[in-house]
């Protein structure tokens, strides 16, 4: 069974549930059960101004190295999450990879699977 560790990011001033942190993990986990994927571990990040420092996708990555959990995939509800700048994205994508992580973003019709 694969496991994967789950990362939201809620922009600043959300008022859709399902761009929530709540509503992400949400969708995720529920994508998790679909697919028979055992769930590691959940981070959040929350953008405070136009900022978001990702004091917990650092920290993930921190708690990766010491071994504090294992897992074969990050799960994001849709690539922005990651990041909305395109190259930032790659660097974050590249990142996760250099922890044995695929990144994956999911969709609600699809599933998107950045490769590189």
């Amino acid at each position: 069974m694969e496991k994967a560790v789950l990362y939201t990011r809620e922009p600043k001033g959300v008022t859709d549930f399902g761009e929530s942190i709540t509503g992400q993990e949400i969708r995720l986990v529920n994508y998790c059960v679909e697919n028979n994927i055992e769930v590691s571990r959940v981070y959040h990040d929350i953008s405070i101004e136009d900022e978001c420092q990702r004091t917990q996708f650092i920290r993930m990555l921190y708690d990766l190295a010491n071994g504090a959990f294992e897992a074969d995939l990050c799960l994001f509800t849709s690539a922005e999450k990651l990041s909305e700048d395109f190259d930032e994205f790659f660097f974050y994508s590249r990142l996760l990879k250099s922890f044995g992580l695929q990144p994956m973003a999911i969709k609600p019709t699809q599933v998107f699977i950045i490769l590189m």
